[in-house]
């Protein structure tokens, strides 16, 4: 059962992809990167992303500078390109459960990686964004942090969305990948056969905010504050 939610990574077949995927945004298009540092680079780590674009997984794999486990949907498997590149990368695959409820079982394979010191990324909405803003979270990242005390990084990424019109125009489209400093959560969300709910829903919108400030305004909701350069004010 583990083996269906979390590939066996291979170290030396990450890196290869992560070589190549990291060249095809190189070639194909202007990634721009900022606050790198801000994830360590060993031990657990859990980066929280907002989702635009099928592009947006690949490019964190391709920039970050560390191994990073992506969660997917388990639909991307069968995809002809997408789903390799997951396997190969030790994706943790997810079920949407009914009424959005969590999959505990992919969860717990996170919740593993993180055990052993190992880096994931999640994309805190659940889904890509029908409009291009930014969407209300899901409790997922906030539960992980708080149940693996691992620092949580604010992770946001934009222009992704554009690369296959720019693509299909012969251009090159400009992708951003910025991170954000460690977000600290209260670890008391959990007890041990209860989990507090409305902690959880504070946090999420916590970590919001944080990946909020990073965007620049036009990916954001109608009439929620921003810098509105894409950079972090803290």
């Amino acid at each position: 059962m583990t083996t269906r939610y979390s590939p066996k990574l291979r170290p030396w077949l990450y890196d290869l992809v992560q070589g190549v995927i990291r060249f095809l945004f190189l070639t194909l298009s202007h990634p721009r990167t900022t606050g790198l540092e801000s994830c360590p680079p060993q031990g657990p780590a859990i980066l929280a992303v907002n989702h635009l674009s099928y592009f947006d997984g690949p490019m964190v794999l391709a920039m970050l500078p560390r191994r990073v486990r992506p969660m997917a949907a388990e639909r991307l498997r069968r995809h002809f390109f997408f789903g390799p590149v997951m396997v190969a990368t030790g994706a943790v695959f997810i079920r949407r459960g009914i009424g959005g409820q969590l999959d505990r079982a992919a969860l717990r394979a996170l919740l593993e990686i993180l055990e052993g010191g190992g880096c994931v990324a999640v994309a805190v909405e659940g889904t890509r964004s029908p409009d291009g803003k930014l969407q209300e979270g899901k409790n997922g990242v906030a539960y992980l942090a708080a149940k693996s005390g691992a620092p949580l990084i604010p992770a946001a990424v934009w222009g992704t969305e554009e690369i296959w019109p720019a693509w299909r125009r012969f251009r090159r489209a400009e992708v951003h990948l910025s991170l954000g400093a460690p977000v600290t959560l209260d670890p008391q969300a959990l007890d041990v056969s209860t989990l507090d709910v409305s902690t959880l829903d504070k946090s999420t919108r916590t970590i919001m905010s944080r990946i909020a400030a990073l965007l620049p305004a036009q990916y954001l909701p109608e009439g929620e504050d921003s810098p509105g350069d894409g950079k972090v004010t803290d």
